[in-house]
């Protein structure tokens, strides 16, 4: 077991990602930002940056964007909460010790309140 631990948390600039990152970080917990992951190339970039100051990841905290604004392209959701989140846990997880630990938050079942049971 490791002093410390290694979180990564996607999302992490605003709302329920930045609330997140504020209760993880504490002493013993390094806590890092993944701010554009549907951006293939920063996505990659974090994950190596993360594998040479670190060797590891111990969580991995998957926050869905708000991507469903009025006019935006529907596959835009798709291709945020699915391909993305799914690309960056294929990523972290060859960092991932056993135990290591990933979480995906998210507020999608707000968009059905008051008209899904």
């Amino acid at each position: 077991m490791h002093d410390t631990q290694i979180a990564l948390v996607t999302g992490a600039s605003r709302g329920i990602g930045a609330e997140v990152a504020q209760l993880l970080a504490h002493p013993g917990t390094r806590v890092i930002n993944a701010p554009d992951i549907a951006d293939e190339t920063a996505a990659e970039s974090v994950i190596a940056d993360i594998r040479q100051r670190f060797g590891r990841l111990d969580t991995l905290i998957l926050n869905a964007p708000g991507v469903l604004a009025h006019g935006v392209d529907a596959r835009a959701a798709m291709r945020v909460n699915r391909d993305a989140q799914r690309r960056i846990v294929e990523l972290a997880m060859p960092l991932m010790p056993i135990g290591g630990r990933v979480v995906f938050v998210t507020s999608h079942q707000a968009h059905f309140i008051r008209t899904t049971p």
